[in-house]
């Protein structure tokens, strides 16, 4: 799978190429100046994909310790790719240069990963993403855990059952191209199937939701970047929603991989000690779900990228 993902991105290696495509999404978003700015972003852009690929594969070999650091780094990388498709100017000012989120730099004795919290900022890259990608005048939540974050990665089901016998998901049945929810689905979370129709379309206006026979249906594409409040299994090819009502939100998991890589490179930068206690010693089970989450991070984020340029440009 990586060696797919990495040669797609090769597609892109080519100015004339990208400048074409820019002009094309520049020309569709009434851009002024299209040529001139598909021309001028042409290299830039081929020069984060680039770059994130370096940093990604490094971090496939490298010890956990830094994997975080590598990770993270490839990861805005690529955001940094992906925000030039739609918004020529950047960055237009220093204050999109920022993370755009802060945790707490001095580790509480008895620390705990999962209860550790990230909070948003009002300026910086992530809420230029929320704006620029998705539409999001602001984030649904101001600060959030560790764990209530974790949870939005259908990978990690079986880990959060295993360790803290934790339901997260709610799975969905698949026949043929279809998704769907039947009125059981929706009784837990104490709606009609109508009223979770509503609810889903409100939290995500771009989704394609039918009603049919006591059933919802959505239409499965191959599009996994923006389904949220839909989750996707790269491992099993599935669909999900959150078991939680409260964690019924629009919330694309690109973001829950940045504020998570955010968190995790801080610590391996600031909170040496604890970090290396941590994958020392084994007797914490923050490890477990650290090391699980970076392994399918390494993999998953240059996947949902590649998503991405594939449904917009191609």
């Amino acid at each position: 799978m990586n060696d797919e993902v990495w040669n797609f991105y090769k597609t892109f290696y080519s100015s004339q190429t990208v400048q074409q495509l820019l002009y094309r999404s520049y020309k569709r978003n009434h851009i002024e100046d299209k040529e001139k700015k598909s021309f001028d972003n042409c290299y830039s852009f081929i020069y984060y994909l680039e770059h994130a690929e370096n940093f990604f594969k490094q971090s496939y070999h490298s010890p956990i310790t830094i994997q975080p650091i590598l990770s993270f780094y490839g990861l805005t990388q690529l955001l940094k790719a992906i925000i030039l498709t739609v918004d020529p100017f950047y960055p237009a000012s220093s204050t999109v240069l920022a993370h755009g989120v802060s945790t707490r730099k001095k580790k509480k004795q008895n620390y705990c990963f999962l209860k550790d919290e990230v909070k948003i900022q009002k300026n910086g890259l992530f809420s230029h993403l929320l704006q620029i990608l998705f539409h999001m005048k602001h984030c649904p939540v101001d600060k959030i855990s560790m764990k209530d974050l974790l949870i939005r990665i259908p990978e990690l089901e079986e880990s959060f059952f295993l360790h803290n016998k934790l339901n997260i998901l709610i799975p969905l049945e698949k026949e043929k191209d279809d998704v769907f929810i039947t009125n059981n689905m929706a009784n837990q979370y104490h709606m009609s199937l109508k009223r979770l129709n509503e609810y889903l379309s409100h939290c995500n206006p771009s989704l394609e939701l039918n009603e049919h026979h006591n059933q919802l249906y959505m239409k499965e594409k191959g599009t996994y970047w923006n389904q949220s409040p839909f989750l996707w299994n790269m491992k099993t090819n599935e669909w999900s929603l959150p078991h939680n009502r409260e964690s019924l939100y629009y919330f694309p998991e690109i973001l829950v991989h940045y504020l998570v890589l955010y968190n995790l490179s801080m610590i391996a930068r600031y909170d040496t000690e604890w970090w290396y206690e941590l994958n020392h010693h084994h007797d914490q089970l923050d490890l477990v779900f650290i090391s699980e989450f970076l392994f399918l991070s390494n993999r998953k984020i240059p996947f949902l990228v590649m998503n991405y340029l594939k449904e917009y440009f191609i």
